[in-house]
């Protein structure tokens, strides 16, 4: 899947054009694999795991709207002539932190290394979604 970064909102932008460079100054060059996601795209990464294919594994909790890949502010990596999930984690999440994004992969539920969010305080989550109930100010994204 391409990644559709063009559509991110600016400051999720710089502050994934800054991880970029950071990591290949670090020696630990990445490239994006995944931007903005359609509602639809979100519906099938969704179904992932729920179609009931044997071996088929979840590859996602949110459903459509409840992704911040919906709204513009996330991205996944990948390392530059890695697997797939390998690589010094440790070393990107702690440069992604230090941008102010947060890093998918401390989640404890569902941990999710390669993605990375910038949600300026508001929640996305299903008791809260600020960016369904419309009560985001896009500003603080520019």
């Amino acid at each position: 899947m391409p990644a559709n970064i063009k559509d991110l909102k600016p400051k999720v932008k710089r502050m994934m054009d800054t991880l970029i460079v950071e990591c290949k100054k670090s020696g630990f060059p990445i490239f994006i694999t995944q931007g903005v996601r359609t509602m639809e795209e979100q519906a099938t990464i969704y179904s992932i795991g729920r179609r009931g294919k044997v071996g088929e594994k979840v590859v996602s909790m949110a459903k459509p709207g409840y992704s911040p890949h919906n709204w513009g502010v996330a991205f996944d990596i990948a390392f530059v002539k890695q697997p797939i999930y390998v690589g010094p984690w440790g070393k990107v999440w702690a440069l992604g932190e230090s941008l102010g994004l947060e890093w998918g992969g401390r989640w404890a539920s569902f941990p999710d290394r390669p993605h990375f969010q910038y949600l300026a305080g508001y929640k996305i989550n299903y008791k809260k979604n600020d960016f369904l109930d419309k009560t985001v100010d896009w500003s603080k994204f520019v």
